[in-house]
C-alpha cells in the first residue's frame, strides 16, 4: 500500500495529509483502482496538483453518476405513474364502454317493447275501427231500407187512397 504525504486538501491549510490508495478507493466506492500509479512523484508540487485534478475529476464524475441515478429513478417513477394513470384511464374507458353497451341493449329492448306495444295498439284500433265501420254501414243500410219501406208505404197509402176514392165513386154511381 502506497501513501502520499504533504498534500493539501481542497482549500484547507493543513500541514500534512496522508491519503492511501485504499482510502481513496473506499471513498469512491471501489472505482479508484490504479489511480495512484498515474501520479508521477509522491510529495512533489506537480504530483499534488495532478492528484488534486484526478480527485476533482473523479469526484465530479461520481457526482454526475449519482445525479444520473437519481434522474433515472425519477424518470422510472414518472413512467410508472404514467403507466398506472394510462391503465386507469383505459380501465375507465372500458367500463364506460361496457355501460354504454348495456344501455344500448336496454334501449334496444325498450324500443322493441315500444314497437310491439304500437303494433298491438294499431291492431286493436283496427279491430275496433273495423266493427265500427261495419256497424256504421249496417246502420246506413238500415236507414236506406227504412226509407225504402217508408216510400213503399207512401205508395201503398196513395194506392189505397186512390182505390178508396174509386170505390166511393163506384158506390155512388
Amino acid at each position: 500500500m502506497r501513501s502520499i504525504d504533504g498534500i493539501r486538501p481542497f482549500g484547507r491549510n493543513t500541514t500534512s495529509l496522508k491519503i492511501t490508495e485504499i482510502d481513496v478507493n473506499q471513498a469512491l466506492g471501489g472505482r479508484a483502482q490504479g489511480l495512484f500509479s498515474e501520479i508521477p512523484v509522491q510529495g512533489t508540487e506537480k504530483g499534488s496538483d495532478q492528484l488534486r485534478l484526478e480527485m476533482d475529476s473523479t469526484m465530479a464524475l461520481h457526482e454526475q453518476v449519482r445525479n444520473l441515478k437519481q434522474q433515472t429513478k425519477q424518470v422510472r417513477r414518472k413512467v410508472h405513474e404514467f403507466q398506472q394513470t394510462m391503465q386507469q384511464q383505459v380501465d375507465e374507458i372500458l367500463q364506460q364502454t361496457e355501460q354504454m353497451d348495456q344501455q344500448g341493449e336496454q334501449s334496444q329492448q325498450q324500443m322493441q317493447q315500444h314497437v310491439e306495444i304500437l303494433q298491438m295498439t294499431l291492431h286493436m284500433d283496427h279491430q275496433i275501427e273495423h266493427p265500427h265501420k261495419q256497424l256504421q254501414q249496417r246502420i246506413e243500410q238500415d236507414i236506406q231500407k227504412t226509407q225504402q219501406i217508408d216510400q213503399q208505404k207512401q205508395l201503398i197509402d196513395e194506392i189505397l187512397k186512390k182505390a178508396g176514392q174509386q170505390d166511393q165513386q163506384s158506390q155512388q154511381q
